[in-house]
């Protein structure tokens, strides 16, 4: 079974799990005032939602979009995007467990997933009760 994750990387994590967290990104550039700063932006799209300056990661604080990880080495990052890392387990077990039930069903079904094993249930599925 899948286990939901939020999207991070080197220096946040989403707060939310939806998919927004992989629209999230963070630019790390230097300060133009005081070289030993960094400005920090949280980037949704296009849109820049937060801006810190700050000298280490220690002093960013976590704005509505994300948590800082405050033990990080801050570097130039023209835009890291936050992901989800797939370290999932296969939604197969469950998914037979499901398919088997809907054999007698006359409803349409779908299933939105990006796993190979689930995909393949879902197609020999069709192609024999068809």
């Amino acid at each position: 079974m899948a286990v939901e994750q939020k999207a991070s990387n080197l220096y946040a994590t989403a707060k939310c799990l939806q998919n927004k967290g992989n629209d999230l990104s963070i630019v790390i550039k230097k300060a133009i005032d005081d070289e030993s700063k960094f400005v920090v932006q949280t980037v949704l799209g296009d849109v820049v939602m937060d801006e810190q300056v700050v000298a280490t990661s220690a002093f960013l604080i976590d704005n509505d979009w994300v948590d800082f990880k405050t033990t990080s080495s801050l570097a130039l990052q023209q835009e890291l995007h936050l992901k989800v890392v797939q370290t999932r387990m296969s939604q197969a077990p469950s998914t037979v467990n499901i398919l088997q039930r809907l054999k007698h069903s006359h409803s349409m079904h779908g299933c939105y997933t990006t796993d190979k094993t689930t995909k393949a249930l879902y197609a020999a599925f069709v192609k024999k009760n068809a």
